[in-house]
């Protein structure tokens, strides 16, 4: 099989592997569609350990010796993080909250830029199947994460918003503002320095925020910028009594200056991770009904064998969320 691989300085490799034997209690898929999100883009300049891609569509192949709700033939997603299934917090389903995580697929072990992927039958989520392939990669970081936040949010407030302000406009800032409108059936305000950006939240209908838009005022704030101008914005917009919900990743660190703003504000601050397994069905109906928009607006499909020029076009922001197409023969080679 063929493998990308990333060495970093800008470069893809794709290199030529055996695949291995299955080992007892994992099952076999095939990747088949892969979906590039905002935590990607410092991968091709860094380089990466392992195998990178973790928005993976894949069919399953081969279950071999283990006990799986999946069969060859069917249509999965990978559920990233390789949770324990045994500690408290696997136990009640909040699988992204394991207390023993330290792997996620495509960061700390093998992701979908490989055609094989081994993995256990709980990492493995069955797609309806009247959800395109297209629109369930959106289940898992741009509805899911988006989601996930947004149900946490929800709860830190004495009632559902009558506005949603998103500051930041990437795919999960535009799945925010998609998801925030469905969920609470309100009004929201959606801010990016990229005009293609914004153009893709007004189109999941959010509406563009005005330069002046007052300080201090607003119930629920999204940051899914993860800059350090984003963060400090979306804190001076929240209003006494409401939520700043932080889901953009930066590579800085969270930071506020302790004056009078700081000491004088009554909030409530959500740091949200992934999504747990118990909301899938909620995923689900969630991208019933806003999935095949946001999969217009945002998505475009590319190959695999361009992957070095679709990690740099999407790195200049030409594209939203590229759907990487991993296509094989039978032996197990790109066509």
């Amino acid at each position: 099989m063929t493998v990308a691989r990333f060495p970093g300085e800008g470069a893809v490799r794709f290199e030529r592997r055996p695949v291995p034997a299955l080992e007892r209690g994992l099952v076999r898929v095939r990747a088949e569609l892969v979906g590039l999100c905002g935590s990607d883009k410092r991968l091709l300049k860094d380089g990466a350990r392992f195998v990178p891609g973790h928005e993976i569509v894949a069919r399953v192949t081969d279950t071999g010796s283990a006990t799986a709700d999946v069969a060859p033939g069917d249509r999965v997603l990978v559920y990233i993080p390789l949770f324990c299934g045994r500690c408290r917090a696997c136990l009640r389903q909040d699988t992204n909250r394991c207390l023993h995580l330290d792997s996620l697929v495509g960061w700390h072990a093998d992701g979908g830029f490989r055609e094989f992927l081994d993995l256990p039958p709980r990492n493995l989520i069955p797609v309806p199947d009247d959800v395109p392939s297209d629109v369930a990669v959106l289940a898992l970081d741009t509805v899911g994460t988006a989601g996930h936040g947004l149900r946490m949010a929800r709860r830190g407030l004495t009632a559902d918003p009558d506005h949603v302000v998103v500051v930041g406009c990437g795919p999960l800032g535009v799945g925010a503002a998609a998801v925030s409108a469905h969920l609470f059936g309100c009004r929201v305000l959606a801010g990016d320095l990229s005009a293609t950006r914004l153009a893709a939240a007004t189109e999941v209908g959010a509406e563009p925020m005005p330069d002046d838009l007052p300080r201090n005022d607003h119930p629920l704030v999204v940051e899914a910028s993860g800059s350090e101008a984003g963060r400090r914005l979306a804190w001076e917009l929240v209003e006494p009594g409401g939520v700043l919900l932080l889901l953009g990743e930066g590579a800085t660190d969270l930071s506020f200056p302790m004056g009078p703003r700081w000491r004088r504000t009554d909030m409530t601050m959500v740091r949200s991770f992934y999504f747990p397994l118990h909301e899938v069905d909620a995923n689900w109906a969630l991208l019933r009904s806003i999935g095949a928009n946001l999969s217009r607006t945002l998505c475009v499909r590319t190959d695999f064998a361009d992957l070095e020029q679709t990690y740099r076009t999407f790195g200049s922001g030409e594209q939203l969320k590229p759907l990487v197409r991993i296509p094989t023969s039978e032996n197990g080679d790109p066509r």
